[in-house]
């Protein structure tokens, strides 16, 4: 006979009856304390009293102790991190850094594209690329894709590598190709630069009678033992140049308030004097726009070379006796985005005078990746990288050029 989940349910039914009448269910005596806890002096309470019993009730102790954590301020600052995405974009950049912004590369650098090159350069990029998108072991659970050229189909659950991890990958991979050949052609590059990983920006100033605190974690920083020449040297054209209007909208509105601060200029040293920042290189691990990545890369820059300045010059400087200058990278995806910045004031106080000076190199795509359209057909059921293209890479070392001894 097989015993079939109906058939259990039958059998139970009678013994649970017959259970029952051969051994009922007797009710605890309330009074029946057992010996063992009369020896404890422990009493048992009748669940079923009518009388009730009044207990006093805890109330936590409510403490405002903000104050006095460290670090707390009376007067709030307001705060810029890799978080803060700005509304406007480059308009809010632009009124936040006082700063006048050129399309493309500096002369200088633009001048230095090809000059350095490996001669199986190509090859080695498409292995970074199929490296950091196809040939990394990792098997993680990818977020669930939606098409919205075919809305209604339905995708299986990937697993592969994640957009964070394929980025860090390129961008390191990136980064080590480009001093490997940079070393090659400057070998004094060898001990007069160094690439320092993750360390921390803590720099400050003051926009329009209000403290503005900047705050970052660069994947690279490339500093050397001296100073990037200056882009340019029109400095005293940009006072005639006019910033763009932003009313009713404050430029500060992104920002976030804070109590807990400490006004402090670091670019990541102990001693800051003795490194000269060259280039900041960070990662967009993000769905912004590249106008709003771009923004931020001038508010790094900017407190890159605030902090420089202050250190050199004093807190109280305000124009400079020689620019400061510095370079930034952003690695996507598929792609690099360029900032280059020159600070020649720290007179923020106002709209007028001398303004600062960034040129954006924007839009440098690697490749395009196309991703896998299964109801096309069979051909279209993995993913695509075409249109390679190795230019942004040559202009990134012309970045890291600029700047070297020649001999």
């Amino acid at each position: 006979m097989k015993l079939t989940p109906p058939l259990l349910k039958q059998i139970a039914r009678p013994f649970k009856k017959v259970w029952a009448r051969k051994y009922p269910s007797k009710p605890f005596n309330v009074a029946d304390i057992p010996e063992g806890l009369v020896k404890k002096g422990i009493g048992i309470t009748d669940p079923f009293r009518t009388e009730r019993i009044v207990t006093q009730q805890l109330e936590p102790e409510v403490s405002d102790n903000t104050e006095q954590r460290p670090g707390y301020n009376v007067e709030p600052v307001w705060e810029f991190t890799d978080n803060n995405r700005f509304i406007e974009g480059l308009k809010q950049a632009q009124n936040l850094t006082k700063c006048v912004i050129y399309s493309g590369m500096p002369d200088g650098v633009f001048s230095l594209i090809d000059k350095v090159q490996h001669p199986q350069q190509n090859e080695l990029l498409k292995r970074l690329i199929l490296q950091s998108q196809v040939w990394d072991p990792a098997k993680e659970k990818l977020p669930k894709r939606i098409d919205k050229s075919c809305i209604k189909w339905k995708f299986n659950r990937e697993y592969g590598i994640p957009t964070n991890r394929s980025i860090r990958i390129l961008n390191t991979n990136l980064i080590r190709l480009a001093s490997s050949i940079i070393h090659l052609h400057y070998p004094a590059s060898v001990t007069d630069t160094q690439l320092h990983i993750q360390p921390a920006l803590d720099a400050h100033y003051t926009y329009m009678g209000e403290q503005i605190n900047i705050k970052t974690t660069p994947n690279f920083l490339l500093t050397g033992n001296h100073a990037l020449p200056p882009f340019s040297d029109k400095v005293d054209n940009t006072a005639d140049e006019v910033l763009p209007d932003m009313f009713p909208v404050l430029p500060t509105i992104d920002l976030n308030s804070t109590h807990h601060y400490s006004l402090t200029n670091s670019i990541g040293f102990k001693n800051n004097t003795a490194f000269h920042p060259h280039t900041l290189i960070t990662g967009n691990c993000d769905l912004w726009r590249d106008e709003q990545r771009q923004a931020r890369s001038m508010m790094f820059c900017l407190g890159y070379t605030i902090a420089q300045a202050q250190l050199k010059y004093g807190e109280d400087v305000q124009i400079l006796p020689k620019p400061i200058c510095i370079q930034s990278v952003s690695v996507g995806e598929t792609g690099l985005n360029f900032v280059f910045f020159q600070l020649n004031t720290l007179d923020f106080s106002s709209k007028d005078g001398v303004k600062n000076q960034a040129w954006l190199d924007t839009g440098n795509s690697l490749y395009n990746k196309i991703l896998s359209q299964p109801w096309k057909g069979k051909e279209f059921t993995k993913h695509q990288y075409t249109d390679f293209v190795g230019t942004p890479f040559s202009k990134l070392l012309a970045v890291m050029q600029y700047g070297l001894q020649t001999s």
